[in-house]
C-alpha cells in the first residue's frame, strides 16, 4: 500500500489495497510481502520476484506489513531497513511473535546501528529468524538464487525470464 510518509492513506486507497490483498489471498501464487518505501528500490524488487510467478504485496511501512502479515499467509517477507513508523529490525521483532515460520531477507544499502551490524553475523541472524541479508544494488541472480534457495517457490518458465 503506498502512502505517502507524511499522511495517513485515505479510505479509498484502504479499500483499493484491501481489495487487492483479498485477490491476492485467493490465489494460488505465493505471496511475496515486500515492505520497501524507497520507490525506485520497490518497483524493482517487485518486478524481480514476480518473475517467479509470485504475487507481491509491497508496503511502505511496518505497521502496514504487520496488519498484512497478521492477516494473510505469507510464503516470505523482503524488508528494507530503515523504513519510516518503525525500522526493519522492529518489523522482524514484531513477525516472529505473529509468524515463527515465514522466512524472512532484509536488503539494505547500508548497516547503520549495531543492532543492524550484529544482525548481520551468521549466529544471530538465525535467533532473529532473518534468512539473508541482500546489499543493495540488488542482483537479480542473487536474489533469484536465494529465494529459491529458502522457499519452497520455484523458477518461472524460461520463456517468462528471456522478456525481462
Amino acid at each position: 500500500m503506498k502512502t505517502d510518509k507524511a499522511q495517513k492513506p485515505n479510505l479509498q486507497q484502504l479499500t483499493s489495497t484491501h481489495q487487492e490483498i483479498d485477490l491476492i489471498s485467493n490465489s494460488k501464487k505465493p505471496t511475496v510481502l515486500l515492505v520497501e518505501d524507497d520507490d525506485i528500490a520497490g518497483s524493482t524488487i517487485a518486478m524481480m520476484v514476480e518473475t517467479l510467478h509470485c504475487s507481491v504485496i509491497r508496503v511502505e511501512n511496518g505497521l502496514d506489513a504487520l496488519s498484512i502479515v497478521g492477516s494473510m499467509k505469507i510464503d516470505l517477507v523482503i524488508t528494507d531497513l530503515c523504513l519510516p513508523v518503525m525500522s526493519g529490525t522492529e518489523i522482524i521483532e514484531h513477525i516472529r511473535k505473529i509468524n515463527k515460520t515465514v522466512p524472512i531477507f532484509i536488503v539494505t544499502g547500508y548497516l547503520h546501528t549495531a543492532t543492524e551490524t550484529e544482525m548481520i553475523s551468521d549466529s544471530d541472524k538465525k535467533s532473529c529468524g532473518v534468512i539473508e541479508i541482500l546489499m543493495k544494488p540488488i542482483r537479480m541472480k542473487n536474489l533469484l538464487d536465494k529465494i529459491k534457495e529458502h522457499t519452497l517457490i520455484e523458477s518461472a518458465p524460461k520463456a517468462a525470464l528471456m522478456k525481462i
